[in-house]
């Protein structure tokens, strides 16, 4: 989706914050449980980082 998001920094005045401001979104449901349907079945948390484009993007994957 073209445009889905923008990306700033803070004014420095007021803070260190970045903020993301998210105009259309995809939304999935999902729950982490302690027994899947299927053994195959995975978790994972993410670290999120900025490109150059102002996307946020996982940096790399963290197994939980």
């Amino acid at each position: 989706m073209p445009d889905a998001e923008k990306v700033e920094e803070e004014d420095p005045s007021l803070g260190t914050a970045i903020i993301r401001t998210i105009f259309a979104a995809l939304l999935y449901e999902m729950s982490v449980v302690t027994r899947p349907a299927y053994p195959e079945t995975q978790s994972e948390a993410r670290n999120w980082t900025p490109t150059d484009g102002g996307c946020y993007c996982p940096s790399r994957p963290v197994w939980v």
